[in-house]
């Protein structure tokens, strides 16, 4: 039975897009830093505005960059074997001896995911708001015997990484 994820495309275009525009911005005041220090002054007004905004877009930029590099897959689900199609590089792999079964988790911001395991340590994660039929995928894995592991919260690992339950 085959089973074609209907990927959203308008939606990661404009992750990536937005993730490119917060990464740009972040160099931006990387590079404009030293000279704005030179021209107002060394003063805790200035320092403090110029770390914040070093801080807080550092930080959207690793989050939105790792989004948009880790949520790349449009996933076919054929006789107990996945396909993957990843959308950022125009790659397809045939998985089939290598899944070790799949979770239900929630991703940032509380939006619902779909983690899949294989047996190389590698995670596959299909966030609800990248699929139109995401209700249906669950179904299509249960179908094609690929085991459900069971649910598991999400747990931050470094800044923005996360730790996986059925990884052991």
């Amino acid at each position: 039975m085959l089973f074609k994820t209907k990927f959203l495309y308008p939606i990661y275009f404009i992750s990536v897009n937005f993730a490119l525009l917060i990464s740009l911005l972040f160099i931006i005041i990387l590079l404009f830093t030293p000279q704005f220090m030179i021209e107002n002054g060394f003063t805790l007004t200035n320092v403090s505005q110029i770390l914040l905004g070093i801080l807080l877009f550092g930080y959207l930029s690793l989050k939105f960059d790792y989004n948009a590099l880790t949520f790349r897959y449009g996933v076919f689900i054929v006789d107990e074997s996945i396909i993957l199609r990843e959308y950022m590089f125009w790659r397809t792999t045939i998985i089939t001896d290598d899944i070790k079964g799949y979770s239900l988790s929630y991703g940032n911001y509380s939006i619902p995911c779909i983690i899949i395991y294989l047996g190389n340590g590698k995670h596959i994660n299909l966030p609800r708001y990248l699929y139109l039929n995401y209700n249906d995928i669950t179904d299509a894995l249960d179908n094609n015997k690929i085991p459900f592991l069971g649910n598991e919260p999400l747990l931050r690992k470094y800044v923005v990484a996360r730790y996986y339950k059925y990884d052991q």
